[in-house]
């Protein structure tokens, strides 16, 4: 099975596994800021910016990670995906 990113599905999921865990589940927050402001933005960022992890940033990353994702092994469930 893959898990292929798709936003309307994947609100839906968490929706629901919200749903399963609280009495009363929070409405979806609004929008900060407008989609499209924010398309062009991470375009502009992805364009000018060459942005460098440190050595420990990066090992921070990958422990939390790894982590994230040992959670689950007791459970055969997968707790965190790479997305």
């Amino acid at each position: 099975m893959l898990d292929k990113a798709n936003e309307s599905t994947d609100k839906q999921l968490v929706w629901h596994l919200i749903g399963l865990s609280l009495e009363h589940p929070p409405e979806p927050a609004q929008a900060v800021i407008p989609m499209e402001k924010l398309r062009d933005f991470i375009a502009f960022a992805r364009a000018r910016c060459d942005p460098e992890l440190t050595d420990e940033a990066g090992q921070d990353l990958v422990d939390a990670y790894t982590s994230m994702r040992s959670q689950g092994t007791s459970r055969k469930c997968i707790t965190a995906t790479p997305r």
